[in-house]
């Protein structure tokens, strides 16, 4: 419903009469956004995405953990003068 407005508002918005259109929104522009961002956000299942929340912020929190892992390794290597001859790159 709420997609169909604002297609219909977009279309509206391309015709000739636009200025028209404008001027007899306009005192109601704002109680109009009200209504559209209200029912809008009634109508999110917060379920759904607390669930998704959860899930991304396990993947940061992976992410980082595995990040932070690799930061301390590199600084122990290169803290401890690490011998990096033995890998063997094939770049000539």
């Amino acid at each position: 419903m709420q997609l169909g407005a604002f297609l219909a508002g977009a279309i509206l918005a391309e015709t000739n009469f636009r200025t028209q259109i404008e001027a007899d929104i306009r005192p109601f522009r704002g109680l109009l956004l009200g209504l559209f961002f209200l029912t809008t956000g009634t109508s999110i299942d917060m379920q759904v995405n607390m669930i998704s929340f959860m899930i991304y912020v396990a993947w940061f929190l992976d992410f980082l953990s595995m990040a932070i892992m690799l930061i301390f390794l590199l600084c122990l290597c290169i803290y401890a003068n690490f011998d990096f001859r033995f890998i063997k790159l094939d770049i000539i």
